[in-house]
């Protein structure tokens, strides 16, 4: 969680952490933002609207007229993308990774799997990635700690498979 600070015994996060994030990412500050579209349910509620009129200073910052629109934008926008990849058959917004991905093995250096700005999915062709150089001492028989960590940041990233396992427990 980004710009997270506990006070008594509640803790707290800015909704700027978000977008804060975002633009880091992206090198751009909050000023070089022209235009803001809100879209959403939470796009009706009036002090959003004004607390983000206030973060990006200088951007328009604009809505749907009525909260039905307002609603049904993600969806429409989600349909519009959907009927663009099935007509040219290619992605209307290229998806790329935003930060290189590693594998983080306890007490080694981060091995870097995918770099920042490539093509997802990964590999385009749905192969495996094989990356050489990492290999179990032999006997083996601690447990292995693995994560997936966004760098330079550091930021562990959500697996679907177990991240600790013995050796006779691999398949």
């Amino acid at each position: 969680m980004l710009f997270c600070k506990e006070e008594d015994y509640v803790l707290v996060q800015s909704i700027f952490a978000p977008l804060a994030d975002v633009l880091r990412r992206a090198g751009v500050q909050a000023k070089e933002v022209d235009f803001v579209l809100l879209a959403g349910g939470s796009s009706m509620i009036p002090q959003l609207k004004t607390s983000l009129a206030s973060f990006f200073d200088g951007a328009r910052v604009e809505s749907f007229p009525d909260s039905t629109g307002s609603q049904t934008a993600i969806a429409r926008g989600a349909a519009w993308a959907a009927a663009w990849k099935t007509a040219t058959g290619k992605p209307l917004i290229k998806p790329v990774t935003g930060a290189t991905l590693a594998l983080q093995l306890m007490n080694r250096e981060q091995l870097p799997l995918v770099q920042a700005g490539t093509d997802v999915p990964y590999p385009l062709d749905g192969s495996w990635r094989s990356v050489s150089g990492l290999s179990l001492p032999n006997p083996f028989n601690g447990t292995l700690s693995v994560k997936i960590i966004a760098m330079p940041d550091q930021n562990e990233m959500p697996t679907a498979f177990a991240t600790s396992c013995r050796p006779w427990e691999w398949k």
